[in-house]
């Protein structure tokens, strides 16, 4: 049993900043990286004690090139630089994904935003979605269900209201402090505490993977896109060749979501 795993780096236990986690130009970046290396291997783990065999992790984060293989072992392909062809394909008994992250406009999300930060918001044929979103609607088109995920609070609740049945661990939430008051910090949950966590959910996720079913959008597809920077928008639109509407508005249609996703992730993949 073959699993497909999509990792980023902002939902990984212990990362809550860009300018001090999350880049490799963060004076943090050494241990975020460290963390995402043992929530994979914590998910690894949980799926392998429930019988799965095989992994291909797709590493979407910025470069594409924060961890390697010879760190989560011998049964790991692992999908490094962004390419055009971001391993998914069908025959993965299901997908998930380790260190995401809630939508953009999330007011309770730790660190939310959608893919680049200039994006606004997306919405796959008028329902607003995520990286969590699309990237289940992409792998739905493929017959794999998203089974499991690790993230914030508020990325785990947003997997679960597109989804319903979805296992998911919870990595940090944002705590909004004394009732009136102003600040909003984020809670990171202990390593040990939120690692058992994504390995039981992961478990519990394989162990019962024929209850899961795909998130599938059948048909024509439409994928609008709002960019708070119409100078970006411009050149969305003509790498993606879609229909750029109000400056900051790109509009792709295509004859499935999986042609749609696929002409987005131009503007992601770094040689596409």
């Amino acid at each position: 049993m073959e699993i497909y795993i999509i990792c980023d780096m902002e939902g990984v236990t212990g990362v809550t900043s860009y300018e001090h986690d999350a880049f490799p130009q963060a004076p943090n970046y050494a241990k975020a990286r460290r963390g995402l290396v043992g929530d994979l291997r914590a998910a690894i783990a949980g799926a392998e004690e429930a019988g799965a065999t095989r992994f291909t992790i797709y590493d979407m984060h910025f470069r594409g090139d924060n961890i390697h293989s010879e760190e989560l072992g011998s049964d790991v392909t692992l999908i490094r630089g962004k390419p055009g062809d971001n391993g998914m394909r069908r025959g993965f008994a299901g997908m998930f994904l380790i260190g995401l992250h809630a939508m953009a406009g999330s007011p309770l999300g730790v660190l939310p935003h959608t893919y680049n930060h200039e994006i606004v918001s997306i919405a796959l044929n008028g329902k607003r979605v995520g990286e969590i979103g699309l990237e289940a609607a992409a792998a739905g088109w493929h017959g794999i269900p998203l089974v499991f995920l690790s993230a914030d609070a508020e990325g785990v609740a947003e997997a679960r209201a597109l989804l319903g049945n979805v296992e998911g661990a919870e990595t940090k939430c944002l705590w909004t402090g004394t009732p009136g008051a102003p600040e909003r910090v984020p809670f990171i949950f202990a390593p040990e505490y939120a690692r058992e966590s994504i390995r039981a959910g992961a478990r519990r996720a394989v162990e019962n993977i024929g209850s899961f079913r795909p998130f599938v959008m059948s048909g024509p597809c439409r994928l609008e896109i709002v960019y708070s920077d119409a100078a970006m928008a411009s050149r969305v639109a003509h790498v993606t060749e879609g229909r750029l509407y109000d400056r900051v508005v790109v509009v792709i249609e295509a004859e499935d979501v999986w042609s749609a996703y696929m002409r987005f992730r131009r503007t992601q993949a770094r040689n596409g």
